[in-house]
C-alpha cells in the first residue's frame, strides 16, 4: 500500500502544506506547493484523488475562528496560536470532506484495479 493511501483529508492537508510534525512531502524553499501538486497531477502521480481535492478545495478552506478572534479569546501569540489555528483548519477540512458524497448520483463508479 502506498504511503498516505489511508490518510484523512486533514492528514493530506497537513503533509502537503508542510505543517510541523506532519508526515509526507517537505516544502522546498522557493517552490509553491500549489505548482508542485499541479505538476504531480499532470504527470499522473498517484494517489490522484487527495491531490485533486487539496488543489481544488481543501487548500482554500479557512478555520472557523481567525487569529484575531483567538487572541481576543486569550490565546497567547506564538506557537500555541499556530497550533490552535491549524487544529481549527483541520476541523474545517474534515467537516467539508464529510459533506462531499463519495460518489456522484447517477455516475457509474469504475471497478477498483486488481
Amino acid at each position: 500500500m502506498a504511503p498516505g493511501q489511508n490518510w484523512s483529508a486533514g492528514q493530506w492537508t497537513a503533509a502537503l502544506e508542510g505543517w510541523p510534525g506532519a508526515g509526507g512531502p517537505q516544502r522546498v524553499p522557493g517552490v509553491a506547493m500549489e505548482q508542485a501538486v499541479a505538476l504531480a497531477l499532470a504527470c499522473g502521480l498517484q494517489p490522484r484523488r487527495p491531490l485533486l481535492r487539496w488543489r481544488l478545495r481543501w487548500r482554500r478552506l479557512q478555520p472557523r475562528q481567525s487569529a484575531q478572534q483567538l487572541l481576543a479569546a486569550g490565546v497567547p501569540r506564538g506557537p500555541e496560536l499556530g497550533r490552535q489555528l491549524r487544529a481549527l483548519r483541520i476541523e474545517a477540512v474534515e467537516a467539508a470532506e464529510q459533506r462531499i458524497p463519495a460518489t456522484i448520483p447517477g455516475l457509474r463508479t469504475p471497478p477498483a484495479p486488481a
